[in-house]
C-alpha cells in the first residue's frame, strides 16, 4: 500500500524489516535479527504505480506467488486510475501471479466510500476481472486522516458502504489498515463480523494484532486465526522491481465470502453526500432501513450542511422502510421519491415542502393517509398511484387547479380533508376530470 509511517513497536526506523528472494517463506530479518517464518501459505507482493514497471515474469520466477494491485484512489475520476494498473493487472496473472486489488480511500462519510467503491468496480471491469479471476480479495486501504476524521463509528461506517457496494458485485472484500488503526479505529465489531478479509500491515519481528485472549503473543503459525495478510516489510528487494517493495505474508488458504447487505455502525441507516459549493447535503436511505428521520443539517468532515433533498438508495430500501420523517429544509420531493416502498406506514413532510412530486408514493401499499403542509403548492401527476392512501389531509391554502391536475389518478384515495376556508373553492378543485375519480372533499 502507499509508503506512509506506520507505527512500528520496537523500533524507531520506519521499516527495520528486510527480506530478499532466497529466504522465500522461511524467514526474514529484523534488524539484524533472523526471524523465522512457520504458518504461512505463500510471499505476496503489493504494487503500485510507484513501484514503476515491474517485470512479472522475473518477478513470479523469484517465488511470490501473490500480488495485491493498486487500480487507483479516491473517487471515481480517470485521473485518479493508478497509471499502472492495465499494465499491471494484465501481466501478472499473464505470468502466473495470483491476484487481489486495493483502493487508497480518502473518504470522509459513506456516500465517499460508496463512489470509491464505484471506481473500484469500474476499473475491475475495465481490466476484465470478473470474481472468479480474483485469488485474493478486493482491499479498501484505509490509512489516510480522512478516514478518521469522525467518529470510530463514521470510520466503521466508511468500510460498510464500501465493502456492501463491492461484495454485492460479487467480490470478495477486505480491509487494508496499520496496526495501530486496527487497534485505536477499527474497533468497531463489523470488522471481524462481515466476511471481510484482514490485511494488517506492521514492520516489525511479530505482529500485535495475533494475540491471544490471555494477552501473550500468539506463535507465528497460528497467525491465521486472526488475520489474512500481514505486511511485514515495505523494504524487500524482490528480482523484477527496481524499488524497494511491500511484502506480505499469507495465511489462509481460504478468504472469507462476505456478508451483503451489512447494516450501518450506528443504528441509522442513512448517509450523506454533500455539496461544498452550496453547502448542502442529501441523504440516502440506504438497503435495509426500516426508520428514517431525516436532519435539518448534518456534520460532516469537520463542516455543518444543510440537508436539502431525500432519496432512497437501493431497491432494497424500498422494501423495508416503514417510516420516514422528513425536516422542514427539504422543499420538494424528486419524482418517484417513495415509490414502491411497500412497507411504508407512515410519512411526515417538513413544514416548508412546496411540491409533492409525480407518483412520489406510488405503489405505498400499507401507506394510508399522507398529510400535506401549509406551503405545498403542486401535488404532482399519479402521486398516490397504486397505493393505499385512502384519506388526504391538505393543510395548504395554495393549491390551483394546475398545480394538482391528475394528482390523483389511479389512486384510492376517497377522501380529502381541507381547510373550512378553502371547502368550496377545493371542492371545485378535486373534481373527477381531475383527480380521475371521484372523492369526497370535507372540511378537516
Amino acid at each position: 500500500a502507499a509508503k506512509e509511517p506506520i507505527a512500528v513497536s520496537g523500533s524507531a526506523s520506519a521499516c527495520p524489516t528486510t527480506w530478499d528472494a532466497s529466504y522465500g517463506t522461511s524467514r526474514f530479518y529484523f534488524k539484524s535479527t533472523k526471524i523465522p517464518v512457520s504458518g504461512a501459505k505463500g510471499i505476496c507482493i503489493d504494487v503500485s504505480r510507484y513501484n514503476g514497471k515491474i517485470t512479472w515474469k522475473t518477478v513470479k520466477n523469484a517465488g511470490v506467488e501473490y500480488a495485491i494491485i493498486q487500480c487507483g484512489y479516491g473517487q471515481d475520476l480517470v485521473s485518479q486510475d493508478d497509471p499502472r494498473w492495465a499494465y499491471n493487472a494484465k501481466y501478472s496473472k499473464k505470468n502466473g501471479v495470483k491476484i487481489g486489488v486495493y483502493l487508497y480511500s480518502y473518504a470522509y462519510s459513506e456516500r465517499r466510500a460508496a463512489g470509491e467503491a464505484e471506481h473500484t468496480l469500474r476499473l475491475l471491469k475495465d481490466a476484465g476481472l470478473t470474481p472468479d479471476k480474483l485469488v485474493l480479495p478486493v482491499f479498501l486501504d484505509l490509512e489516510n486522516q480522512a478516514n478518521i476524521s469522525g467518529s470510530n463509528t463514521m470510520t466503521a461506517r466508511i468500510a460498510t458502504a464500501w465493502c456492501n457496494t463491492v461484495a454485492a458485485a460479487g467480490y470478495k472484500v477486505g480491509i487494508y489498515a496499520n496496526q495501530g488503526w486496527w487497534s485505536s479505529y477499527l474497533t468497531d465489531p463489523v470488522f471481524s463480523s462481515s466476511g471481510w478479509s484482514t490485511w494488517v500491515a506492521q514492520w516489525n519481528s511479530a505482529c500485535d494484532s495475533c494475540t491471544t485472549v490471555a494477552g501473550e503473543p500468539a506463535p507465528m503459525e497460528e497467525y491465521g486465526d486472526y488475520l489474512d495478510l500481514w505486511q511485514f516489510t515495505c523494504n524487500a528487494s524482490v528480482p523484477g522491481i527496481a524499488s524497494e517493495a511491500d511484502l506480505s505474508l499469507v495465511f489462509t488458504s481460504e478468504f472469507p465470502t462476505p456478508k451483503k447487505d451489512v447494516l450501518l455502525p450506528g443504528g441509522e441507516q442513512v448517509t450523506y453526500d454533500v455539496d461544498d459549493a452550496k453547502n448542502t447535503a442529501t441523504a440516502f436511505i440506504e438497503s435495509r432501513a426500516r426508520t428514517a428521520t431525516i436532519p435539518e443539517s448534518v456534520h460532516i468532515n469537520g463542516k455543518d450542511y444543510t440537508v436539502t433533498a431525500v432519496t432512497i438508495a437501493s431497491s432494497s430500501a424500498r422494501s423495508t422502510l416503514r417510516s420516514v420523517t422528513l425536516p422542514k429544509t427539504i422543499s420538494a420531493l424528486d419524482n418517484g421519491a417513495f415509490a414502491n416502498c411497500t412497507k411504508l406506514k407512515s410519512v411526515t413532510l417538513g413544514t416548508a415542502t412546496t411540491e409533492i412530486s409525480a407518483k412520489a408514493f406510488k405503489g405505498c401499499s400499507v401507506l394510508k393517509s399522507v398529510t400535506v403542509p401549509a406551503k405545498v403548492k403542486l401535488i404532482g401527476s399519479c402521486a398516490f398511484y397504486k397505493s393505499g392512501v385512502k384519506t388526504l389531509t391538505v393543510k395548504s391554502t395554495k393549491l390551483t387547479k394546475a398545480g394538482v391536475k391528475d394528482c390523483l389518478k389511479g389512486s384510492n384515495v376517497t377522501t380529502v380533508k381541507v381547510p373550512k376556508s378553502k371547502l368550496k373553492a377545493y371542492k371545485g378543485l378535486f373534481t373527477k376530470n381531475i383527480c380521475g375519480k371521484t372523492v369526497k372533499v370535507v372540511a378537516a
